[in-house]
């Protein structure tokens, strides 16, 4: 941004080595204004405040989890997450995004009650990908509040199997972690 002085002292020039001459009206950047104001060769009208930094309206940020949430596919047959038999051991029959996994090697995945032939009710399980189709799916629950990473997850004591039959109603994601009245029920703003 550009700022006009009156110049009071002689003693400078401007960028092309001109002088700068008492009584002249100079527009230049607002640093080399500033420099000039402050060694006394010139007046700015609303000096300093002309000179602070401008404030303008930016996006707040309302969280920062660093932990992905995932709702992970099932149809119950032959598409989505199956389940290998081998505790929380599953396989996606096709990739989410490749090289996703990457971003998932620990994240908070849904599942529906019931899930895997078990008894286990529906909520987010901590899951750690090992490849864009394949990972394991652990005991751990998040519930609300802040949301961490597991360092140290606890595997299913049972062997899950079958397919994923994954919900398609309206799920609670994750929950307390951002200031009240930041962002309205479901996620309007």
């Amino acid at each position: 941004m550009t700022t006009t002085c009156t110049i009071t002292k002689s003693g400078r020039c401007d960028t092309y080595g001109r002088p700068l001459l008492v009584g002249q009206s100079y527009t230049s950047s607002d640093d080399e204004i500033k420099s000039l104001w402050q060694a006394g060769f010139c007046s700015v009208t609303d000096a300093p405040t002309i000179f602070e930094a401008p404030t303008y309206p930016s996006p707040q940020q309302i969280a920062a989890i660093g932990v992905p949430f995932c709702i992970l596919p099932g149809d119950g047959s032959t598409t989505g997450l199956q389940f290998t038999g081998s505790a929380g051991a599953f396989t996606l029959s096709a990739a989410i995004l490749t090289n996703a996994w990457n971003a998932l090697k620990g994240c908070w995945c849904y599942m529906p009650s019931g899930f895997g032939r078990s008894g286990y009710a529906a909520g987010w399980y901590w899951a750690v990908f090992s490849s864009d189709t394949a990972g394991v799916l652990y005991s751990d629950t998040y519930v609300s509040g802040r949301v961490t990473r597991n360092f140290s997850p606890t595997a299913f004591p049972v062997n899950l199997s079958g397919w994923l039959t994954q919900t398609t109603s309206e799920v609670t994601g994750p929950t307390g972690f951002c200031s009240a009245g930041v962002i309205g029920a479901k996620r309007d703003a």
